[in-house]
């Protein structure tokens, strides 16, 4: 998941997954944001790069994130992200890494269908 608030990439992670070990030996980082529709053509893109920061995870963000895009019944969300909210974040190892680009660039990518 990597909404943007405050001007910047939120992405949760943890020791189960490398990003973490990655953003930890070199912070320089790229995320492509993109979004493509076969049946129209449309395809545009975001790209930022810039350097990670690891913040400790807070259940306030945590929850804002995916009800932007589940909705705001918990109840009917996948168990997996409702998990994240109730864990404890200094037993799971779960963070936040934070991305505000130094460069950030838009492309329309878009074809005729």
């Amino acid at each position: 998941m990597t909404p943007v608030e405050d001007r910047a990439f939120w992405i949760l992670t943890g020791p189960w997954a490398k990003l973490l070990d990655h953003i930890r030996d070199d912070p320089a980082v790229a995320i492509t944001v993109d979004t493509c529709d076969t049946t129209t053509g449309l395809v545009r893109q975001v790209l930022a790069r810039g350097e990670a920061e690891v913040l400790p995870f807070d259940a306030d963000r945590g929850w804002r994130k995916p009800s932007r895009y589940l909705g705001p019944d918990e109840t009917r969300w996948d168990r997996r992200f409702r998990d994240y909210l109730r864990d404890d974040p200094a037993e799971r190892g779960t963070v936040w890494l934070r991305l505000r680009p130094a460069r950030l660039t838009a492309a329309d990518l878009s074809y005729q269908v």
